[in-house]
């Protein structure tokens, strides 16, 4: 059985490429997040932007441990005023967010990390190519991260006889997103060869992964610890720890990708 389901499983890694991503089986319940007010953007502040003070301000307000139990002080971190105001005026978005996990949807790509990939393949990228495979790489992670937990929580907790069931429902959302953002027709258009773009397209995402995951750790050590390099990587990053809380409610296995991906 569990032969199968790796199997069954790797099938799905190479369906979900390119793809958005909602996990039924880690995703925070409300009840972890909480009802927070729709935010929108707000004018950057004038002068330098002051992380330190930030940092300080929140660490007076949340001393104890900030990773514990699904995140559940971590989330009233970032989901204080404090917090999202400095999220606002730091990284600026044109549309509006509710929580921390939607930021990282509307946030601005890292233009330069995707001209370098795409460069490789068209000579000039434009700018609606960084937003297409921004998105994409986004989606790919996301479901890389399905598939990280899927292998996870079976080595923890045994064989889940609900996963297929979980798998059926990946792969309807998977497919609707695939069509929405047009990567197909978009090879089609630049007369690219699907099998070797998408090849160098996952050996892509998987270096962004590994590229971030050394960075987290990296704050871990010389920011004090888990608690202080945590909290750190929210001011710096936001759209990393947004896309982290959108797919981990249990902190171990944030923690077990982080070791396992650098």
């Amino acid at each position: 059985m569990q032969h199968f389901l790796r199997l069954t499983v790797c099938v799905l890694c190479v369906t979900c490429h390119l793809l958005g991503c909602q996990d039924p089986m880690d995703v925070p319940s409300k009840e972890e997040t909480g009802p927070v007010e729709t935010v929108r953007a707000a004018p950057p502040i004038a002068g330098e932007l002051r992380a330190e003070e930030i940092f300080a301000e929140l660490r007076l307000k949340f001393p104890n441990a900030i990773l514990n139990a699904n995140f559940k002080t971590f989330r009233k971190v970032t989901t204080s005023k404090t917090y999202l105001d400095f999220i606002l005026r730091a990284y600026p978005t044109q549309s509006p967010f509710q929580t921390l996990e939607a930021y990282f949807q509307v946030a601005s790509p890292d233009a330069e990390r995707y001209i370098a990939f795409l460069k490789e393949w068209v000579d000039v990228p434009t700018e609606e190519d960084v937003r297409k495979f921004h998105r994409a790489t986004v989606a790919s992670r996301c479901a890389n991260l399905i598939l990280f937990r899927m292998f996870a929580l079976q080595r923890q907790d045994g064989f889940d006889p609900n996963i297929f069931r979980d798998i059926h429902l990946i792969f309807a959302k998977k497919i609707g997103v695939m069509e929405e953002i047009g990567l197909l027709a978009w090879l089609a258009d630049k007369g690219l060869d699907q099998k070797d773009f998408f090849r160098a397209f996952e050996e892509f995402v998987a270096e962004t992964e590994r590229e971030d995951a050394m960075w987290l750790h990296e704050q871990f050590e010389v920011r004090n610890g888990v608690d202080d390099g945590l909290l750190w990587s929210a001011l710096l990053k936001p759209a990393l720890i947004g896309e982290i809380l959108t797919n981990f409610s249990r902190p171990n296995l944030f923690l077990t990708w982080i070791d396992e991906k650098r």
